[in-house]
């Protein structure tokens, strides 16, 4: 398994860049496979659900089998190489890594020494006990959550996620803002002291519906994890 080999890869992104290697290799193109296993959210130290996949194609654009694949991540490990079935597709497993907090992880994918382009994935990954909401266009993810007091909450912005925020509404809300609207991949992690209850929404697409509501109490709460899966 690699542990974030990202040296090794920039080396080969910046030989397929000046036209590939000096044996005339063939020259190829990845790209996320439909079914890619891109957006997946895990606990830390976990195995994701899904494989990553990616698709490799010729130069006249043709899948391409037999095609060595390499992978690194930013956190945790992954396979270090995998070749291309007779669809051209290339699989990876992604072992996420240690985060005390919540955060957004990155994968690379590319053909060494012969390929044209980079195939990257995004990971959410947060520690046990931590609630998740995911921020999609134009919704939070659930909507409204319950947890107990003394709990922590990860606001998720998928990579599709275009222009979104977490701001506390008539002073209540979220501890604090994550701040101005945003693109996704991103996450914003707020802790709950205290038992009430605090709505937020998005500060450009609030008036429009997307708003959340979290409520603390003092009794037991739900089963930790991504109430949204």
């Amino acid at each position: 398994m690699t542990r974030a080999k990202l040296p090794i890869l920039v080396a080969a992104i910046a030989l397929a860049a000046c036209g590939g290697n000096s044996t005339g290799e063939v020259q190829y193109s990845i790209a996320r496979a439909p079914t890619s296993g891109n957006d997946q959210i895990g606990v830390s130290s976990t195995t994701l659900a899904n494989p990553l996949n990616v698709k490799v194609f010729d130069a006249n654009g043709q899948p391409a089998a037999g095609v060595l694949v390499g992978w690194a991540v930013t956190h945790g490990s992954i396979t270090d190489t995998s070749r291309t079935d007779a669809g051209g597709i290339a699989s990876a497993t992604w072992i996420l890594g240690d985060a005390p907090a919540a955060r957004a992880d990155t994968a690379y994918a590319t053909v060494p020494g012969g390929g044209t382009s980079t195939a990257i994935f995004y990971a959410y990954t947060f520690s046990a006990g931590t609630y998740v909401v995911k921020v999609t266009n134009n919704a939070f993810a659930p909507s409204n959550l319950a947890v107990l007091a003394g709990s922590r909450v990860a606001w998720i912005w998928l990579s599709d996620a275009v222009g979104h925020n977490v701001e506390p509404v008539g002073g209540s809300g979220p501890p604090s803002s994550s701040g101005p609207p945003r693109d996704g991949p991103f996450v914003f992690q707020a802790s709950f002291p205290d038992a009430g209850t605090f709505n937020y929404q998005c500060a450009t697409h609030g008036a429009s519906g997307m708003t959340g509501r979290v409520v603390v109490s003092a009794g037991p709460p739900p089963a930790p994890g991504d109430p949204a899966r």
